[in-house]
């Protein structure tokens, strides 16, 4: 159920955007606008769905309020996925990955202190990428 919604909502935010529809994996695939960062696969985890940003890094979008219906969860989890990819596309998130156990995504515009955001020294993380949606920082 949450990859129908999934495929409506992004139908509706985005009507230009090109994307694939998996049913048997239940995944939705955006194709990356740089190379670097990869494709964008949303995988329809039955109570979660789960964004991945290329090998780069992913994240998880869930609903734990317990006096929500089934059918609200949906639509909180759904509705959370499609903010999240505005700002994404909208070069509001930078994503990082250090090429060995590390990756994360962060809001240039967000209080560093609640973010994941890599050591600040570039000595303590030399390799580390970072990207928007649509460049190489």
């Amino acid at each position: 159920m949450l990859l129908k919604l999934t495929n409506t909502k992004i139908k509706e935010n985005f009507p230009d955007l090109t994307f694939e529809i998996n049913n048997k994996d239940s995944s939705i695939t955006i194709p990356a606008k740089i190379k670097e960062i990869g494709e964008l696969v949303i995988v329809d985890d039955k109570t979660e769905l789960t964004v991945y940003i290329g090998s780069l890094t992913h994240c998880h979008f869930d609903c734990y309020e317990e006096y929500y219906s089934e059918s609200q969860k949906q639509e909180y989890i759904v509705e959370s996925v499609i903010e999240f990819l505005i700002d994404l596309f909208n070069n509001e998130i930078v994503v990082w990955n250090d090429n060995e156990s590390s990756g994360g995504f962060y809001y240039i515009e967000g209080n560093e202190a609640e973010q994941d955001t890599p050591l600040e020294d570039p000595l303590d993380y030399p390799k580390v990428e970072k990207y928007t949606w649509s460049e190489c920082l």
